[in-house]
């Protein structure tokens, strides 16, 4: 009823109400730019029908300029069209975006709407998020379900988020490893202990198990708590963190480096979180093994943790992220970087762990 009501007061200039939603009205506001500076939402919902899935573009067409009036405007939805030009012209009063089949790669950098709360690109062909980091204060929920051709997150900068909670950082993590996060895991936030749900712990840079025999192995996830030489609260590692193997069933050795850029830091205590996939060290069942971490000149690996993860374990139940103390305190400063690894290049399959996973064996060097 409300709809009707707003209607019936411009029933023959739709541009005059706050809210546009019947399809007609609405492509003919955005073709012909009438007069719109009263418009807070509009929605606009094209059939997926209308997108060309080969080059992943809406063959219905609109321009950025055509925005420029509404600067009232605070919820759009524009599922599966195609909208050319600036977009600095969109609103900076957004709060709510839905849009469906998001034509582009990235989002534009000039599109920065520091009021917005949620934002909805599910089926889009994004492959990046932002080329940029953005800072949303207001941003709450980021839909990017289905995304099928999106590889990198870029980073998500969470400092200074006082009120997180901290089964919202347990979330994160799990999301990340039950999911197998593909070509992104690389993360890196403040604690200074390994999680309780890592199979194999160690002191010091280097971890020795044995592989449970039974299973495929898919790959791992390794985390580590560090710490630079000297007090300094800006710290910048040189060197790339790298990830050694030695198998000492089959005799050989490989590394992996993890890490594409400089990462800084603050001087208290960090973890990192980050995973490897079987196409860089192939472990199989009964074989011995050590995982060894470098990071670099100026820091110290004081723990490490490894968790295995195996093939065509998508559904199983998570072994709960154990919070400690130390992150408990530290909530009120929390940073979160995904960082993509030199050898991600393509979505790996999803992986997981499982509670029901064969007891490890840890062996003492």
């Amino acid at each position: 009823m409300g709809r009707e009501i707003v209607r019936e007061n411009y029933p023959k200039e739709p541009g005059k109400r706050s809210r546009l939603w019947l399809q007609e009205e609405v492509i003919d506001i955005l073709t012909l730019h009438k007069g719109m500076k009263r418009v807070e939402g509009l929605a606009l919902k094209l059939p997926r029908s209308e997108v060309n899935f080969n080059t992943k573009r809406s063959e219905v067409n609109f321009n950025t300029v055509t925005f420029l009036e509404m600067q009232r405007l605070r919820l759009l939805q524009l599922d599966y069209a195609q909208l050319n030009g600036d977009y600095v012209y969109l609103s900076q009063e957004l709060r709510w975006l839905r849009w469906h089949g998001f034509p582009l790669k990235f989002i534009p950098n000039n599109f920065y709407p520091r009021k917005i709360v949620a934002i909805d690109l599910r089926y889009s062909n994004l492959r990046e998020v932002w080329k940029d980091p953005k800072l949303h204060k207001e941003l709450v929920v980021l839909n990017l379900s289905l995304d099928k051709l999106l590889k990198y997150f870029g980073i998500l900068h969470m400092e200074g988020c006082n009120n997180m909670i901290s089964s919202f950082k347990q979330s994160i993590l799990q999301e990340c490893i039950v999911s197998g996060v593909g070509n992104m895991f690389s993360i890196f936030l403040p604690g200074d202990d390994i999680p309780d749900c890592f199979m194999y712990k160690d002191e010091g840079p280097s971890v020795c198990f044995e592989v449970p025999i039974g299973r495929n192995v898919a790959g791992f996830v390794v985390c580590i708590v560090y710490s630079p030489c000297a007090s300094n609260d800006n710290i910048v590692s040189q060197n790339l963190l790298s990830i050694s193997v030695v198998n000492h069933t089959k005799n050989i050795s490989q590394t992996s480096r993890q890490i594409t850029a400089d990462v800084v830091i603050s001087s208290e205590d960090h973890l990192w979180l980050g995973n490897v996939s079987k196409d860089e060290f192939n472990l199989e069942g009964g074989d011995i093994v050590d995982v060894i971490i470098d990071f670099g000149a100026g820091f110290i690996v004081k723990k490490i943790g490894v968790s295995l993860l195996y093939d065509g374990v998508r559904d199983g139940k998570m072994i709960p992220y154990a919070s400690t103390s130390s992150e408990d305190v530290r909530a009120q400063a929390w940073p979160i970087k995904f960082k993509r690894g030199l050898h991600d290049e393509e979505a790996g399959p999803s992986h997981g762990w499982v509670e029901d996973e064969p007891q490890p064996k840890r062996l003492k060097k």
